[in-house]
């Protein structure tokens, strides 16, 4: 029996692998006129200028910046016993992990907002709502000498509004 359904940040990793409870990197995005934002370097960013912009429904904020890249090892519990495709006889396998990376280059983050009091943007997601959680994606290229690009999801994002 799965307890995959138990926490839905998990949704979309192998069986039996989880995440942290607490954000990995928290990135301070002020959002500027002219579709301008600055962001702080951290772990994650290189502080460089990024770009955002609201959909045409007022619904989701696209946020581009450069990141300098991530790479996290997810644990899965429990071993794998046998492996019917091994050679050795009664041979066991003890890496139950994997590697999940962000490419170092630029990301796209898209949250959903919605507005609440004048003056205030409540961001969608939370890490307890993975529904309601915004997604960071990557373009990648793909086939032969990367003629195919497409959107990959790499991560999950939360956002909050900071009263100044």
């Amino acid at each position: 029996m799965s307890n995959r359904s138990k926490d839905p940040r998990n949704a979309g990793l192998p069986l039996g692998a989880s995440l942290p409870h607490q954000p990995t990197v928290e990135v301070p995005i002020s959002l500027l006129p002219e579709g301008i934002c600055k962001i702080d370097s951290t772990a994650f960013t290189t502080g460089s200028e990024g770009q955002w912009m609201l959909s045409p429904d007022g619904r989701t904020i696209r946020i581009c910046m450069e990141c300098t890249g991530f790479t996290r090892t997810v644990v899965t519990k429990g071993t794998i016993q046998k492996v019917f495709w091994s050679d050795g006889k009664d041979e066991v396998k003890t890496q139950t992990s994997t590697d999940y990376e962000i490419p170092a280059g630029l990301t796209y983050t898209d949250i959903n907002v919605r507005y609440g009091r004048p003056g205030e943007i409540i961001m969608g997601g939370s890490s307890d709502d993975a529904a309601e959680m915004g997604l960071i994606t990557v373009e990648k290229t793909y086939g032969v000498l990367g003629a195919t690009r497409k959107m990959a999801v790499c991560g999950k994002i939360t956002g909050e509004m900071a009263m100044d």
